[in-house]
């Protein structure tokens, strides 16, 4: 009687019905043009509009951005309504929409959808007094693949060969701000540079390491969220141990008191309670060498496992998204982005990673939607704000709290 009743509760919760008219903006990776996707308008006719606008409109806009002639119950636009990412240095916000709305107003003048473009910097604290209880691996969680992997130069995610290694729009306190929990972060050393630690992509360098930690202090400090700051492959100069054991020391005197510290044995079992019931500490150090973990295990955590299918085609990563066994236990990252074999980089036939964003990030989310979410911990994406991964995850979670 209990699993009859905790089915009906998932479907309830979980099974969105085919019939709720559903309108959503993303933002494309290699235009930064805004995208309609809408469906099941099922009392669609040939005069309905959509309209874009750069206000919360009240009633029917007069001079919109851009209006599109619905074709269909279902369909998706790139439109020609640019988005403009303007690097944030004050987070000073709440969750909502910002820059961009949409309305969906029929043939006869009616208005009978509205939606915009959303950012969720306090998503987890805004769940706190229902989901305080849980640890972080009953949460799904938006993340970044390769998150430092950004230029403010947005022209620059595609000139060849750097269009094979930026990753991100946003840079980190953006992605926070939008609602990204899980950074990848690639750290690298070089002895002889002016800034010595870095975050690459490969054997690319891409932002000083102290940019990178200063962002994420300056998100954390303002909106007490907490941040799983994952570090992998340490792609240059780390040959050696003591080169980690000096990574380590330099992170725990720069984020001081913002690293959360485990009692030695509960880690990733911690409720987010637990973890915010410290004053300051909300920056969890995921660090994936184990020697290193037990070597500092009070001021690490353990690193969070990625999936990665090293795919190249959409089928190709679908299938493979769709087999990941996934921890119950241990968090674990589905790594949901094409990965451009050494060939591609060399021959560039996809035109970079921005335009293999394009490609898939639409289709992740409708996989994720329909299928994914109810298992998925945490999902990295490339060029975040192409997916509807954020606004999936914050939905999801709060709905969790409703059948547990």
């Amino acid at each position: 009687m209990v699993v009859f009743l905790y089915v009906i509760a998932f479907l309830v919760h979980f099974v969105k019905p085919q019939s709720t008219p559903y309108l959503s903006l993303t933002v494309s990776a290699k235009w930064n043009n805004i995208e309609i996707t809408y469906r099941n308008f099922s009392n669609y006719s040939p005069g309905d509009i959509i309209f874009l606008t750069d206000h919360d409109p009240v009633g029917i806009p007069s001079s919109p951005l851009e209006e599109y002639r619905v074709e269909g119950e279902q369909g998706y636009k790139r439109t020609h309504v640019h988005y403009s990412y303007s690097y944030p240095t004050i987070v000073g916000m709440t969750s909502g929409c910002h820059k961009i709305w949409a309305l969906y107003v029929t043939s006869v003048g009616e208005i009978i959808y509205k939606t915009c473009l959303k950012n969720y910097p306090t998503w987890m604290n805004d769940m706190l007094p229902n989901l305080g209880n849980l640890s972080l691996r009953s949460f799904i969680i938006p993340g970044t693949h390769d998150s430092g992997s950004y230029r403010e130069n947005q022209a620059m995610k595609n000139m060849y060969p750097l269009n094979y290694y930026i990753t991100q729009d946003d840079n980190i306190l953006g992605q926070l701000i939008h609602g990204a929990r899980y950074l990848d972060i690639r750290p690298a050393y070089y002895e002889d540079s002016k800034d010595k630690w870095y975050v690459n992509h490969d054997f690319v360098i891409q932002q000083p390491l102290t940019v990178v930690m200063d962002q994420v202090i300056q998100f954390v400090k303002e909106t007490k969220e907490v941040v799983i700051f994952g570090l992998k492959e340490f792609p240059v100069g780390f040959s050696n141990f003591s080169r980690h054991t000096q990574l380590v020391e330099f992170m725990e005197s720069y984020f001081g008191d913002y690293i959360v510290r485990s009692n030695g044995f509960s880690y990733w079992s911690m409720t987010l309670n637990e973890i915010v019931s410290h004053p300051k500490a909300r920056i969890i150090l995921a660090y994936d060498k184990e020697s290193i973990f037990y070597e500092y295990r009070l001021m690490l955590f353990p690193g969070v496992f990625q999936h990665w299918g090293n795919k190249r085609t959409w089928p190709a990563l679908e299938a493979y998204l769709r087999k990941v066994q996934r921890s119950s236990i241990f968090p674990n990252s589905d790594m949901a982005e094409l990965t451009p074999s050494a060939w591609d980089v060399l021959t560039n036939p996809h035109g970079g990673l921005s335009q293999m964003a394009d490609d898939v990030n639409l289709r992740l989310s409708n996989l994720y939607e329909n299928e994914l979410l109810r298992e998925a911990n945490i999902i990295s994406v490339d060029f975040i704000r192409g997916t509807r991964i954020v606004e999936l995850a914050v939905k999801a979670n709060e709905k969790r709290f409703n059948i547990q």
